[in-house]
């Protein structure tokens, strides 16, 4: 499968996003809303790899250590949450499938990979990774992935981290039904 970038499925939405990051006015909380397949996790993935990238502007290719680090998904500043099991052995074994296999195919469906919901354990664990300091970058960026499969409380744990976001933190939230999510999360966030 070629790969395909937010470059050529939407350039216009990437570009006003790096104008508002170039001029540090890119909002901490991003919801990227729309039906399944229109590309927001390629989307998403190409703003994080920029928000971390060491070189500036990032070039096509670039080799960096925060770029090579991205492309392994062992970067200590990008942080994944997504409808995965709470423990943290279950959550080792099948992490890194669902994340290669949304970079392989990111317009497939995710749903026969995943549990029923993200577990509360994962958002306290999520949010534990992106109170610390950025270890490699400028910034961290953390990329909630179908998050309208968040029970109530776990959207309010959530809250917290939207009301009170580490400095120099990203927070992007994905979703196909923003509809699911709390009035009080679609309040923080800027839809794009």
């Amino acid at each position: 499968m070629t790969a395909i970038s937010a470059e050529q499925l939407h350039p216009n939405i990437l570009e006003r996003l790096r104008k508002l990051a170039a001029q540090d006015k890119l909002p901490t909380s991003l919801l990227f809303a729309g039906q399944k397949g229109v590309g927001k996790w390629v989307v998403a993935e190409q703003l994080a790899q920029e928000l971390a990238c060491l070189e500036s502007p990032r070039r096509q290719g670039c080799r960096c250590a925060s770029c090579l680090q991205f492309h392994n998904f062992s970067h200590p500043d990008i942080h994944y949450l997504f409808p995965l099991p709470a423990t943290d052995k279950e959550w080792d074994t099948q992490s890194d499938a669902y994340l290669h296999g949304r970079r392989d195919d990111p317009f497939g469906d995710t749903t026969s990979a995943a549990t029923q919901y993200i577990p509360l354990e994962s958002v306290r664990r999520f949010q534990t990774t992106l109170s610390r300091r950025a270890s490699l970058s400028r910034s961290k960026v953390g990329i909630v992935s179908e998050a309208e499969r968040m029970l109530p409380a776990t959207m309010d744990s959530l809250l917290k981290l939207l009301e009170e976001p580490p400095a120099n933190t990203h927070l992007i939230l994905l979703t196909d039904r923003p509809g699911l999510l709390l009035p009080t999360i679609l309040s923080r966030l800027q839809r794009v």
